[in-house]
């Protein structure tokens, strides 16, 4: 739905009903942003994790086959 469509449906709406509308945009809005925030935190923990670790490769070759047995596990194969 577009934002004209919403303002034409707002503007049929008493007032006592727009000022309930707007609030509840507001309330789904915050749920929205408060969804986002805790699924990038979970993301960057989870990135973090990778991150962190030390393999300590002692090699390209080693490093390689490394990320490839983890792409494998991350796919499931």
């Amino acid at each position: 739905m577009s934002v004209s469509a919403v303002m034409g449906l707002l503007e049929t709406l008493e007032e006592e009903d727009r000022i309930a509308a707007a609030r509840y945009i507001e309330f789904l809005s915050a749920s929205s942003r408060i969804r986002r925030a805790k699924r990038n935190e979970l993301l960057m923990d989870e990135i973090q994790d990778i991150i962190g670790e030390d393999r300590g490769w002692n090699s390209e070759t080693e490093m390689i086959e490394d990320m490839a047995r983890f792409r494998k596990e991350r796919m499931g194969l």
